[in-house]
């Protein structure tokens, strides 16, 4: 089956329970870069089990446009809105389908799904509730700033290092806008990788126009994910690993709490201990044994799903 959207058609499966009513249904919504909609058959396998549909699909293509000029693809390649009219559809879809209950549809949301998933919840009143997986509520520039800090912090740079990076995205992204300043903006980027702690934490060129309008690294990097966190009046599903090294958590988390202060009963915030950007438990490496999800990852949002499922 094809979920369409437009010209576009993104294969998927439609997990079903075993039953005669209509049941409560999730759509998967997964991360940045390329992913195929057999990535969540354990997610669906398991909640299908306990009475609930879930759809999974294919995300489009975010990665290969021969005709463009994209010589540092750090982020995906898609226009801003592109991947939401994609979530969009598949809502669309789900209603269709006479199994499913469409007043119980919910979305799920991993990394840069779980960033998404508000955003169409917060225009689309046929969302009945939101699980959001490591997904950050930062402004997307302080998300990418924080990333690149986190890149070199285990490496052991000076402070100034830190300070000159995170001056540099700074007019990269001021760049973005105006395109003033380029080559000395370009002489900065250089001089950083001469020293080193540029490679790991910041492109090498000043993005061309290609890679502005086309890369979501400067194409959004003023969005807002808060903004669409406060509009919402449904049930939210948030979960964090401690040790994520992606994402803001703190800041994340401080700002959830702020903006549900009124509304705290439509909010459930799980931050596992030691837990990565995948909610499983940071490797010993000591003692090392295979990645394993956080304690009752698993077993909590599953029963959580399912009660907003019925």
């Amino acid at each position: 089956m094809n979920i369409k959207n437009g010209e576009i058609n993104l294969p998927a499966e439609l997990y079903l329970p075993i039953s005669a009513k209509e049941t409560g249904a999730v759509i998967m919504v997964c991360g940045t870069g390329q992913h195929i909609k057999e990535e969540y058959n354990g997610w669906a396998d398991l909640l299908a089990s306990k009475g609930v549909a879930v759809l999974t699909y294919t995300k489009r293509n975010v990665t290969t446009f021969p005709n463009l000029n994209i010589r540092q693809a750090s982020s995906d390649i898609v226009l801003p809105g592109q991947l939401e009219s994609d979530i969009e559809s598949a809502i669309i879809f789900l209603k269709s389908r006479k199994e499913i209950d469409s007043n119980k549809i919910g979305l799920f949301g991993f990394s840069q799904g779980a960033v998404l998933v508000p955003i169409v919840a917060s225009k689309n009143k046929d969302v009945a509730f939101l699980i959001a997986v490591s997904g950050n509520v930062t402004t997307d520039k302080e998300f990418i700033i924080n990333q690149s800090l986190n890149k070199l912090r285990p490496r052991n740079v000076d402070e100034a290092a830190i300070i000159e990076t995170r001056e540099i995205w700074n007019e990269l992204f001021k760049y973005a806008k105006d395109k003033q300043n380029g080559s000395s903006l370009q002489k900065k980027l250089d001089k950083a990788y001469e020293k080193g702690f540029g490679r790991y934490s910041l492109p090498m060129q000043v993005p061309n126009d290609d890679e502005i309008k086309y890369l979501s690294t400067w194409n959004s990097f003023e969005h807002d994910p808060s903004k669409y966190w406060s509009k919402l009046t449904i049930p939210a599903y948030l979960v964090y690993g401690e040790n994520d090294i992606f994402i803001p958590v703190m800041q994340s988390v401080d700002i959830l709490k702020t903006l549900y202060k009124d509304k705290p009963n439509l909010l459930t915030l799980k931050v596992y201990p030691q837990a990565d950007h995948f909610i499983k438990k940071s490797i010993d490496r000591n003692n090392f044994d295979f990645p394993k999800y956080a304690d009752n990852y698993i077993i909590d949002l599953t029963e959580w799903i399912v009660q907003q499922s019925k």
